[in-house]
């Protein structure tokens, strides 16, 4: 890893990583990763206690422990060389394990962190092959609605955050902080490597796909359809399959130009 940042930082451009925070509690690891160039990480991070941890990923929930470690080590290393500081964003992705416990989560990261805990990015996470249709991902909507509300509107503004793939009417009022409404609005192509590792090409049409395959019945008529994220959920899981106690949250009154006018910006000129 340290030889790859070297050759990035040889380049003059800024080295970044993802991680699930394991490899940050080796002794001497962050030290030697900032030496090479490390200036920021983004590390995983969705679960409120050691309990979860361990049920949820199927591993010794000891590693919950070695992932705050981890954490721990970043911001200690920061306190001692500060010209060569780690940033540290946490990806969090929204599944029942985590349900309720959004709060839990941002408490426990300021108190490990404190000014290091820079950024957050708040995600779905698709459900496992085969996951019964009682296994609950975003439902109730309602409840996650509500906690999205109230978990977005106490940030800390000083605080960089980012919604990803959350659809777009379990947010309302917060929909400029999606990153995908915000690549809309822009006008931009986007491009991955997902499907052929050795090239970028454009990702798949949103909309199309989620016409196809809607999270909700409800979804083909809403008015933000053509900003919401939908291509990294597995559709076809029997997880989202309807229930007849499920109820349609009503769409408030928005088109997606309201929306595009909350990020300052006009598709028709960004074209």
């Amino acid at each position: 890893i340290a030889a790859v940042l070297r050759a990035v930082r040889a380049r003059g451009l800024r080295a970044s990583a993802f991680t699930n925070g394991q490899v940050l509690a080796r002794a001497g690891a962050v030290d030697e990763l900032s030496e090479a160039g490390l200036r920021q990480v983004l590390v995983s991070f969705h679960y409120a206690d050691a309990e979860s941890f361990g049920r949820f990923t199927r591993t010794p929930a000891g590693r919950f422990e070695r992932l705050l470690m981890g954490l721990r080590a970043v911001h200690e290393h920061n306190r001692r060389f500060p010209a060569r500081a780690v940033g540290v964003g946490i990806q969090t992705q929204l599944f029942v394990a985590n349900d309720r416990r959004l709060g839990e989560i941002r408490r426990l990261l300021e108190e490990v962190l404190e000014e290091d805990f820079l950024s957050q990015t708040i995600g779905v996470i698709s459900p496992s092959p085969g996951a019964a249709a009682s296994e609950p991902l975003l439902e109730p909507l309602a409840g996650r609605r509500e906690e999205l509300a109230d978990y977005l509107g106490s940030w800390d503004r000083r605080r960089f955050i980012r919604l990803s793939k959350v659809p777009l009417c379990m947010v309302p009022g917060f929909e400029h902080l999606s990153k995908d409404v915000e690549a809309v609005g822009l006008g931009g192509d986007i491009s991955s490597n997902f499907t052929d590792k050795r090239v970028l090409g454009p990702m798949d049409d949103p909309v199309a796909a989620f016409r196809h395959n809607p999270y909700r019945w409800v979804c083909c008529r809403c008015l933000l359809l053509p900003l919401c994220p939908t291509t990294r959920t597995a559709w076809g899981s029997s997880a989202f399959a309807p229930d007849r106690d499920q109820r349609p949250i009503p769409v408030l009154d928005r088109a997606p130009e309201d929306v595009l006018a909350r990020l300052g910006c006009d598709r028709s000129a960004a074209a």
